[in-house]
């Protein structure tokens, strides 16, 4: 038996809603269970088949397939690609490494230089930690502040990051500070910080200019931007601590040892939580830099990276086939299957904690472009989590991918 998606579905959102749920209905009846020795789950999902553009694949407890539709064919994979790129990093520097910037300083000529190596979580709290300890070290007066980014090449950019202001574009950068965007309200034609931890800087005025009233994350323009904003950033954090400092040039000498090396107290496992609950983009391509540059030295680029990631994957999967150009998941040049992503799924299965719940019983990993809806992650299966993926490479309605995770829940622990 085969049965048409109807027509509705690809009508506008306001006309299909009450149309998908008849359809889901129409689904659910199709799925049929059946319990082998508590084994072996056969559904039919038959309606998946006609979403020409989509694989399913899903494995019982014994890695066998319960589900399996069109797995070995090639997809954009969207954001679930950083299910890979937070094992790549997770099995590299492992869960409780923590990234540190190194300072120096000159007490002759009281410059302060600081060198950037990628840490991606330099939010405004951690420069709090951070101008705490420098004057902890006995700093009281900072004439001029030098700032060394080398460790990212100039050009150290990667595939799909566009050159808009949304957050998702924002440059990567050897010293990074919350994320390479500002946050800023604007009331009243009054400009101020849109978070409580981050004080007005130069930067929110300038990025301010021609926004409407309201609340707004904007990215930094190029990453020659972020060294300057990590500067007014840190320096307003230093006058807050009652290090008096001046804007004076300097070169400061570099000695053999650092003054002070800072320890972000982020360890990477809550990193990379953030990455995947947020769909980070920043953070995942800065740590995939990074990582090319802790292996390969610096300074960081993305053929450094893409060298490490290949690697990888001979190491723990030998696909033969697949293509990947960068690790946040924003080309449509990534071409990944569902086999693939299950592999991952497979390997990940120890960090199973770090995705968020979507919904009771079900932790996933979402991937979304214009016409990609991908759907990643675990269904709960007492006592087990099944690996599930659900790729669709076309459009379809608002919440699909979740409502065809939630079924296959149901149907999985159906009685």
């Amino acid at each position: 038996m085969s049965f048409t998606i109807p027509r509705c579905l690809h009508r506008r959102r306001s006309i299909y809603r009450g149309c998908l749920k008849r359809w889901l209905i129409l689904l659910t009846s199709l799925a049929c269970s059946s319990y082998a020795q508590d084994t072996h789950l056969q559904p039919d999902l038959s309606a998946f088949q006609h979403i020409d553009q989509s694989a399913l694949l899903v494995l019982d407890h014994n890695h066998q397939a319960i589900y399996s539709q069109r797995a070995e064919q090639l997809y954009i994979p969207a954001s679930i690609v950083k299910l890979l790129t937070a094992l790549l990093v997770l099995d590299h520097w492992g869960e409780d490494y923590q990234f540190s910037t190194d300072i120096y300083f000159d007490p002759d000529h009281q410059c302060l230089k600081i060198v950037g190596s990628g840490d991606p979580f330099l939010i405004s709290e951690e420069l709090d930690r951070m101008a705490a300890q420098i004057k902890s070290s006995g700093i009281r007066v900072i004439r001029g502040m030098h700032l060394d980014s080398s460790f990212f090449a100039r050009q150290a950019d990667l595939e799909g990051r566009g050159s808009s202001a949304n957050p998702y574009d924002a440059p990567y950068a050897a010293l990074a500070a919350n994320f390479n965007s500002v946050a800023l309200t604007i009331e009243h034609g009054q400009v101020r910080s849109g978070e409580d931890h981050t004080p007005m800087t130069a930067t929110h005025l300038q990025l301010a200019e021609g926004l409407a009233a309201g609340q707004h994350r904007i990215s930094l323009r190029h990453a020659d931007q972020a060294a300057v904003y990590f500067s007014q950033l840190l320096t307003a954090k230093l006058n807050q601590q009652g290090v008096s400092t001046r804007s004076e040039a300097c070169v400061a000498t570099h000695a053999a040892e650092p003054w002070l090396v800072f320890s972000n107290s982020h360890r990477l496992e809550k990193v990379v939580a953030a990455m995947l609950q947020y769909s980070n983009n920043f953070i995942a391509q800065q740590l995939f830099l990074t990582l090319g540059a802790h292996v390969h030295g610096i300074p960081a680029n993305a053929q450094k990276s893409q060298r490490v990631l290949a690697h990888y994957i001979q190491r723990y999967f030998a696909w033969q086939e697949y293509h990947l150009v960068e690790a946040a998941g924003l080309s449509r040049k990534n071409k990944l299957s569902a086999r693939q992503v299950m592999d991952i799924l497979q390997r990940f299965r120890a960090y199973r904690s770090l995705l968020g719940q979507q919904s009771p019983g079900i932790v996933a990993k979402s991937g979304t472009l214009n016409g990609v809806r991908n759907f990643a992650g675990y269904i709960q299966r007492q006592p087990h989590w099944l690996p599930f993926v659900v790729i669709i490479n076309q459009t379809v309605p608002y919440r699909f991918r979740e409502q065809i995770a939630e079924h296959l829940h149901s149907q999985l622990n159906s009685p």
